[in-house]
């Protein structure tokens, strides 16, 4: 009902790698087709490999995430030393991936979000049958940019090439032309396209 609204409001380790990304180092974007990347892992790694392999496969995804390493396999392994049970820290190959996304997310913004995650790629696919969806006025819009300038994952919310990395952040409604919408309120867009306004459905932002 939210697609990747929830991507860019509710997950945690997004807003970790937010507040990562807040410390002044050099920033790059990554481009647009490594957010096929997710639907790579959530076909091999969430599916394919625990079906074939089983759950203890060294490659299944619960056993990489650095989201359920933060979230999880960390707070529960302070928990245990501080309730004096036995202290079982995660996988090297775990840590490893955990600390590559927090160098990465100094120097782009959410990484692990726009390019590598399953979660992130299932709710791409519901952005279609969203409730809440970005909405650019074309009756108003002057190209000034400004939506554009405004995405720190590059291309703003115009251009469906970079939509498999948008996640709702809403950094782009700073512009008066860009807005959140949803089906509810359709009524103003059918008047855009009855005038011969162009009309960019909602999996278009």
């Amino acid at each position: 009902l939210l697609g990747v609204f929830v991507c860019g409001w509710i997950c945690p380790f997004g807003l970790f790698q937010d507040l990562l990304g807040r410390i002044p180092t050099p920033k790059f974007t990554m481009p647009a087709w490594t957010g096929y990347f997710r639907f790579a892992i959530l076909g091999l790694l969430v599916l394919a490999i625990p079906y074939w392999f089983g759950e203890g496969h060294p490659l299944f995804f619960c056993r990489l995430c650095p989201a359920g390493a933060l979230e999880a396999a960390y707070p529960n392994t302070i928990a245990s030393a501080m309730a004096g049970g036995p202290i079982v820290w995660p996988t090297t190959a775990k840590t490893v991936v955990f600390v590559v996304f927090l160098l990465l997310a100094l120097f782009t913004w959410r990484p692990w979000c726009t390019a590598f995650c399953p979660l992130g790629a299932i709710y791409s696919l519901c952005n279609s049958f969203s409730f809440i969806f970005v909405r650019v006025h074309p009756e108003t819009c002057s190209d000034c940019g400004l939506c554009e300038s405004a995405c720190r994952y590059g291309g703003g919310p115009r251009q469906r090439a970079k939509d498999l990395q948008c996640i709702r952040c809403l950094d782009c409604t700073g512009c008066k032309n860009v807005t959140v919408s949803s089906v509810f309120g359709r009524s103003r867009s059918a008047k855009v396209a009855e005038n011969g306004g162009e009309q960019i459905e909602p999996n278009d932002a």
